[in-house]
């Protein structure tokens, strides 16, 4: 597995996932958490480094993502307060459908 480089364009902090734009060929690749290794989690715009391969039918996916340069050391504090609001709003949505 090659190298790649890119940043990430889209993060579901709730869902676990995200996509990165790849600077090779312009086109996104699917990332999972469980796939990241770095600051707690990844950031909108943050460059990264990562691997990729094809999954079946699914197409491209990006494993061993980790942030690099001063992404690596920098959060990025609106995406973070993005996160958080997408975090607080998912959960008064399950506290309202567990109230009795």
């Amino acid at each position: 597995m090659a190298q790649q480089q890119g940043r990430v364009v889209r993060w579901e902090a709730e869902r676990g996932f995200g996509f990165i734009l790849s600077a090779s060929t312009q086109e996104k690749v699917f990332f999972h958490i469980r796939d990241f290794r770095g600051a707690p989690e990844p950031l909108l715009r943050m460059q990264v480094a990562y691997e990729e391969i094809h999954v079946g039918g699914k197409g491209r996916r990006a494993v061993a993502v980790r942030p690099v340069g001063s992404h690596a050391a920098v959060p990025n504090a609106s995406a973070n307060s993005q996160s958080t609001e997408r975090k607080e709003r998912s959960e008064r949505k399950r506290s309202r459908s567990y109230a009795p």
